[in-house]
């Protein structure tokens, strides 16, 4: 299974700095980083399954 290359998405003046998107088949898993504090993130793994 080959997974499609995609590139982080930023935001300015949010508290989600950055997010990524990433599809293997059905397979989707999707990365975040939250700010928390000054230089201070949380990276956030969300994955799942397409559902038909």
């Amino acid at each position: 299974m080959q997974m499609k290359e995609n590139t982080w998405v930023t935001y300015e003046d949010s508290t989600t700095a950055a997010r990524k998107r990433v599809e293997a088949g059905q397979i989707m898993v999707t990365l975040s980083l939250h700010e928390i504090g000054e230089r201070t993130y949380n990276l956030i793994v969300e994955s799942g399954i397409e559902s038909v």
